[in-house]
């Protein structure tokens, strides 16, 4: 399957942090393919002694963050954050999982908070069709119409604490991947 890739010029030379929606473990793989450049891939913690998915993330060069350890997860951000200000791109499924249902679940703020904290742009990213190649619950791939289209980047918001600037980038992100997922289109 050859992804159809539209909208690669959006992705700034410097650093930035690419969100994408995230519908099956294909997902990692197609934007390790279509991106222009080496990029830094987040992944939630619980991946890396994965079967599957640990040693390819592991061999990327994957960061691994922790959601559930509050303690743990600041650190995790203030590591992006760092990351972010040494020019690194930083590839984040803003959801932390995915489901079997089409649809965006919420986005968790770690990736916002460290962008609004290094000030650098919010790259939106929608992929189409992962899910239907590669259901959750197969590992068996099925041909399906892979898509990826790279929005472009969100402004940084000027004004407000960290916090409420991380908000506001969540949200248009949020807002920008739903108005052009279709998710009839995702479906197993």
């Amino acid at each position: 399957m050859t992804p159809r890739v539209e909208g690669l010029q959006n992705i700034p030379a410097g650093a930035c942090v690419i969100v994408s929606n995230h519908g099956s473990y294909l997902d990692g793989v197609v934007l390790v393919a279509v991106l222009p450049r080496p990029c830094d891939f987040i992944a939630k913690a619980e991946l890396r002694q994965q079967r599957i998915a640990g040693p390819f993330l592991r061999r990327l060069g994957a960061g691994f963050v922790q959601r559930f350890d509050l303690r743990r997860a600041v650190q995790d951000a203030q590591a992006l954050t760092a990351l972010a200000r040494r020019g690194h791109a930083l590839v984040v499924f803003p959801e932390g999982t995915f489901r079997a249902a089409p649809g965006l679940l919420p986005f968790h703020l770690g990736a916002f908070l460290a962008a609004a904290q290094a000030q650098v742009p919010v790259v939106p990213l929608v992929l189409r069709g992962s899910r239907a190649a590669l259901p959750d619950g197969s590992w068996r791939p099925r041909r399906a119409r892979l898509e990826v289209h790279v929005l472009p980047p969100l402004p940084q918001p000027g004004e407000g604490d960290l916090f409420a600037r991380a908000v506001r980038l969540r949200d248009a992100a949020y807002t920008a991947i739903a108005g052009r997922l279709e998710p009839a289109q995702d479906a197993p």
